[in-house]
């Protein structure tokens, strides 16, 4: 898998249908994707701001968009206090 791994060009994420486990841990049906639309399509909540520039995924993981170079990812620290 590390060389696969290797292969996958930046913003491409593997997703697969079962893990199995035995003395060690196997995936099966690895599938790469499209990471940015993959956890767009698999989040329970999205939030957004007016210009539609950040995106809070799932309460944690908040995503900016800039001038079209891509999102930059930075998960969210709350207080839990």
């Amino acid at each position: 898998m590390c060389a696969l791994a290797a292969d996958l060009g930046p913003g491409t994420a593997l997703a697969y249908v079962e893990l199995l486990e035995t003395r060690r841990a196997y995936l099966s049906n690895l599938t790469p994707l499209p990471a940015l639309p993959a956890l767009l399509l698999l989040a329970e909540r999205i939030d957004a701001d007016a210009a539609a520039t950040r995106f809070l995924v799932d309460g944690w993981l908040l995503l900016r968009m800039h001038d079209g170079s891509g999102p930059q990812v930075t998960p969210c620290k709350h207080d839990h206090s």
